[in-house]
């Protein structure tokens, strides 16, 4: 019955949400600790004493039933957890940043090689970003950050004292792999200076998690503003210290207490766990409500190879008087690709911190919107200029367009004249690929990808099946009618 369990506490955590008193803050529910819920009759209330009461505080819960229950929820924080463990830590006063100086003597690095840039964090001394190129046999470095460097003088103390004078191991929660661990926090300021924000330097924190079999191995890395970045390590010398040992995870308990004295449950769990009841009894039958109260019972069976083919002609007799949702989302695409193309909407793409966008025959940009001041920050990639990519495209032959026409599945168009490139001293530009895919089960989708190949020249690719008779209209310099001269 686990199963519906999980299912009821979200339902009953979100009812208990809108009943709990307000001036109460010391409730330890939490979306990293799990609960199991255990009901029990109004004579298991009265029974409780009041040792059990100092550690738990009820809330009041109502049911769509209108059915009323008291719940003790536990008095702590996921923080607690940890805590608890760190007893021996803080008798002994473990400082984390002499193990940090133990392990800073070794004077070792880490490398994250992503498609184009290079992360390399040396332990103690500095963190760089960079691009490298071999040519002659020699590594030739192209684009070069540094993201910070580090000064013990700026680091966070290793304990904070509370209100109550006790003093708690720095702790910063981060998630990796959706899990919530404990890791310690090692900054690294006064990097390269930041195009974006004038007069402000680079800066980077390193999380260190401890892994018993970590070799200081780089496991994340994100941009959280303009030239603000942080870095998760896994490595064993933090292990050291219990605090930063991830525990394994416990379940605890919410105990609700009825009014009733016959019924401990509300009435529709003990509907649901007779449904699941019957369905381990005849796995074969699902038994469902709708919206209006009616309830069905569906049998079915498993299909053997040899009834597919039978299904299949049923299937084909039904399927010319439907329009599949395939169908309609396919025609949602072209009008998308259609609009694009005729220059009225713009097509944006990209997950992490910059987002890109191109509006075709206008430009191309790079950009964030900041939700808390509502300002974006944009670089400009390129714009749309007739004669610049002419002259790009007699010199590039490969650029151009196949012949004959039906056998293209794509065309190359240059947006030049970009924001400057302080590394390079040179304008930004990209290449925007358009492409034709055929064939293809999710060909109705559009595909959208910008990347790097070189600092400051970039490579944005749309695909769609919608781009193909767009393609084979083009002239030999990959231009339409109204685009030519």
């Amino acid at each position: 019955m686990r199963p519906i369990f999980l299912f009821l506490s979200i339902l009953v955590l979100v009812k208990a949400e809108l009943l709990i008193d307000t001036k109460s803050t010391n409730i330890g529910i939490e979306d990293d600790v799990q609960f199991l819920f255990n009901w029990n009759s109004q004579s298991n209330y009265l029974a409780l004493n009041d040792e059990v009461k100092k550690n738990v505080e009820f809330i009041n819960l109502k049911t769509n039933n209108n059915e009323n229950f008291k719940c003790a929820v536990p008095i702590y924080s996921s923080n607690q957890f940890y805590q608890d463990q760190s007893s021996e830590a803080d008798s002994n006063r473990i400082k984390t940043s002499n193990l940090l100086a133990e392990f800073h003597q070794r004077k070792l690095c880490s490398y994250r090689i992503e498609s184009y840039w290079i992360y390399e964090l040396c332990h103690g001394n500095f963190v760089r970003q960079y691009h490298e190129t071999k040519s002659a046999g020699k590594v030739i470095i192209n684009g070069e950050y540094f993201l910070g460097y580090f000064d013990s003088t700026k680091q966070d103390p290793d304990y904070f004292k509370q209100n109550n004078d006790k003093l708690i191991p720095s702790i910063a929660w981060k998630n990796l792999n959706g899990v919530k661990i404990p890791t310690y926090a090692v900054k690294y300021t006064d990097g390269t200076l930041c195009e974006i924000l004038k007069d402000t330097k680079r800066e980077i924190t390193v999380f260190y998690a401890c892994d018993e079999h970590g070799n200081d191995n780089i496991v994340g890395f994100e941009e959280i503003s303009s030239c603000i970045y942080e870095m998760i390590v896994v490595s064993k010398w933090i292990c050291a210290h219990p605090v930063y040992k991830i525990p394994e995870k416990t379940h605890s308990s919410i105990s609700c207490y009825s009014d009733d004295k016959i019924m401990a449950k509300p009435l529709e769990l003990v509907k649901i766990e007779a449904e699941q009841s019957a369905l381990k009894v005849d796995r074969n039958k699902i038994q469902m409500t709708n919206n209006a109260g009616q309830t069905f019972v569906v049998h079915y069976k498993n299909v053997e190879e040899g009834d597919q083919e039978e299904d299949k002609k049923i299937e084909d007799g039904v399927n010319g008087d439907k329009v599949s949702s395939q169908t309609i989302n396919e025609d949602a695409q072209k009008k998308i690709i259609k609009a694009f193309l005729d220059g009225e909407d713009c097509l944006t793409g990209g997950t992490g911190w910059w987002k890109f966008e191109i509006c075709f025959g206008k430009h191309v940009l790079q950009y964030h919107d900041d939700e808390k001041t509502k300002k974006r920050q944009s670089i400009l990639l390129g714009t749309w200029n007739v004669d610049d990519h002419i002259k790009w495209i007699n010199a590039r032959p490969s650029k151009r367009p196949l012949q004959p026409k039906t056998q293209r599945l794509h065309s190359s168009l240059l947006y030049s004249e970009g924001s400057k490139c302080d590394e390079t001293n040179k304008n930004r530009f990209v290449e925007v690929k358009l492409k034709c895919v055929r064939g293809k089960s999710n060909s109705a989708t559009v595909g959208l990808y910008l990347i790097e190949p070189a600092l400051c020249e970039y490579l944005l690719g749309v695909e769609s099946p919608w781009l193909c008779d767009y393609i084979e209209s083009v002239d030999a310099n990959g231009l339409v009618e109204k685009q030519s001269p």
